[in-house]
C-alpha cells in the first residue's frame, strides 16, 4: 500500500496544489508539457499496482479500500483543475488550437488520466460499496 501512496505523491509533484500557489499554473503546465512521457511512465506504475491491489487481494477490508480511494482523490486536482485550466489555456491562445506537437501530446495524456482517474475511483467506490452490501 505504501508503495501505491509513494507513486501518488511522485505524481502530485508535477501537479503543484492550486489553492498553495494560485499563480503557478503556467509554470506547472510547461514543466508537464516538458515531462508529460515522465507523468505517462509514473501513472502506469501507480495503475499497475492500484489494479493489483484491487484484484489480487479479494478479501481486502473497507478501510484499506477507503484508504486507497483518500489516496487516489488526491489525483482530482488534475481533473477538476489542470485539465480545465490547460484546455482553456489552448483554446484560448491566438496562434493555434495545439501551439506544439508537444504540447498537443501532454494534453491528450493529461485527458486519458483524468480518464484512468475516473475509472479507477468508480471501481474502488463500488468494491467498497459491494463491501457494505455484504455486511
Amino acid at each position: 500500500m505504501t508503495l501505491f501512496e509513494n507513486d501518488v505523491q511522485k505524481i502530485l509533484l508535477f501537479f503543484p496544489d492550486p489553492m498553495n500557489q494560485p499563480n503557478k499554473f503556467d509554470d506547472a503546465k510547461d514543466i508537464y508539457i516538458i515531462h508529460y512521457k515522465r507523468v505517462r511512465t509514473l501513472v502506469n506504475i501507480s495503475l499497475k499496482r492500484l489494479r493489483k491491489l484491487l484484484t489480487s487481494y479479494t478479501n481486502i477490508n473497507i478501510l484499506m479500500l477507503k484508504r486507497l480511494l483518500k489516496n487516489w482523490n488526491y489525483l482530482s486536482v488534475v481533473s477538476n483543475f489542470y485539465l480545465r485550466r490547460f484546455k482553456s489555456s489552448i483554446i484560448g491562445s491566438s496562434s493555434s488550437l495545439y501551439s506544439t506537437k508537444e504540447e498537443m501530446q501532454a494534453f491528450l495524456d493529461l485527458n486519458t488520466i483524468h480518464h484512468e482517474y475516473t475509472f479507477f475511483k468508480k471501481m474502488i467506490q463500488s468494491r467498497i460499496s459491494d463491501q457494505l452490501k455484504s455486511k
